[in-house]
């Protein structure tokens, strides 16, 4: 039982049928060989006709009238002596329209989309719009993934540990200080640091740990949070992505300005912006909003994108948001995420050349005030993937 599937289907399906009343009929009145081409043959020719438009009928198109030749149940049989029993036929007949009304699905255009498909090895249908499919690879990986019964399973089945080609560096900042969490620290200024972010671990925030920059209460004041400057190279036939979950304390005002930084540069250990990034940049200063820009900057020269969204400030009840940055293993384009959503796409003054070395960070820099301006930042995780083995 089910549906009968697209119209070459359905067509071997009518043909079969057609053959087996066929060779029923000539069974049950012994109709001979010699009359093949005869008038009872001709009869039977018809019976057959007539089940076959019911089958169509009931198969295909339930709503229209049906329009089968229903006067070969009335016809007087041309040979009495193979007569072929009018009330038998009605019952036949009868009975055939009942199974395939019972048996086959109605005609339904997302069965029929789907029947239309020729079945493949290692394929998957889906759906592509309202009734319309199509097929995709449905890999051995993919297989052996959904055959496991647990998360742990999945990240044995994947190979989600880490290895030469692909490993993951994520901090959640339990303990103080940049380098019992395997990060270094440049501050410069009276009262600037890198510490423990306790100000932005409440019900409301959901961090479990917490570091935080401090740009201390001088009006040029700075604290970075990053490793080497020289750690990784973009266009080397690996991609990278880091993503950070920030938050700042207080946004800045007219009287209290600074400039706050996230992502993939070549200096992060001194107040000196760097000259090759991919970052996320929240200046209000420049700006004249609070609007994250993403940014990439090859020798200076720099493609910045507003994004639309705005950073957000614990004291206006704001949740952190995860800044994520993605770029390609051929080093030609690089993406920016704010909570998971897309907001921009580089392909320009992306710094992947040769000597473009870079590591990874976030800086907070002063430039008008003495208030400590502090940025939290919950968690880091960074994740490298090589297409080959090195």
């Amino acid at each position: 039982p089910g549906n009968p599937g697209s119209a070459e289907r359905r067509r071997r399906r009518l043909l079969q049928a057609a053959a087996a009343v066929r060779a029923a009929v000539k069974r049950r009145y012994a109709i001979p060989p010699s009359d093949a081409d005869g008038p009872i043959e001709s009869q039977v020719s018809e019976l057959v006709a007539l089940v076959k438009d019911l089958l169509a009928y009931v198969l295909v198109d339930g709503s229209r009238p049906f329009t089968g030749n229903v006067g070969i149940l009335a016809s007087t049989p041309t040979d009495p002596s193979h007569a072929i029993n009018k009330a038998w036929l009605d019952l036949q007949l009868f009975n055939t329209v009942v199974y395939a009304a019972a048996t086959f699905q109605p005609l339904d255009a997302t069965l029929t989309a789907l029947a239309a498909m020729i079945g493949e090895a290692d394929k998957l249908p889906y759906f592509t719009g309202t009734e319309t499919a199509a097929k995709t690879d449905f890999t051995a990986l993919a297989r052996t993934l959904l055959a496991q019964s647990s998360a742990e399973g999945m990240r044995q089945a994947i190979d989600a540990g880490n290895s030469e080609q692909a490993n993951v560096w994520f901090e959640d900042f339990y303990t103080a200080g940049a380098a019992a969490n395997r990060w270094a620290s440049s501050i410069s200024g009276t009262g600037a640091g890198v510490n423990q972010g306790w100000p932005f671990i409440d019900n409301s925030q959901h961090a479990v740990g917490a570091i935080m920059l401090e740009t201390g209460t001088t009006s040029s004041g700075f604290a970075s949070l990053h490793t080497w400057n020289n750690v990784l190279l973009l266009g080397s036939g690996t991609s990278f992505v880091y993503e950070a979950r920030v938050l700042a304390e207080t946004l800045s005002s007219g009287s209290d300005e600074y400039r706050f930084e996230v992502g993939f540069g070549n200096s992060w250990s001194t107040s000196t912006w760097p000259s090759d990034a991919a970052v996320f940049r929240y200046d209000r200063d420049a700006y004249g909003d609070a609007n994250l820009r993403a940014i990439t900057r090859k020798d200076g020269t720099e493609t910045a994108t507003d994004t639309g969204v705005a950073m957000h400030e614990l004291a206006s009840g704001n949740d952190f948001q995860r800044l994520r940055i993605e770029a390609d293993d051929d080093g030609n384009e690089v993406r920016f995420y704010v909570d998971g959503a897309l907001e921009a796409t580089h392909t320009t003054n992306i710094p992947n050349g040769s000597s473009d070395r870079m590591g990874i960070g976030q800086c907070a820099l002063k430039s008008a005030g003495t208030t400590n301006m502090r940025i939290g930042i919950d968690w880091t995780y960074f994740r490298p993937l090589r297409t080959a083995a090195r």
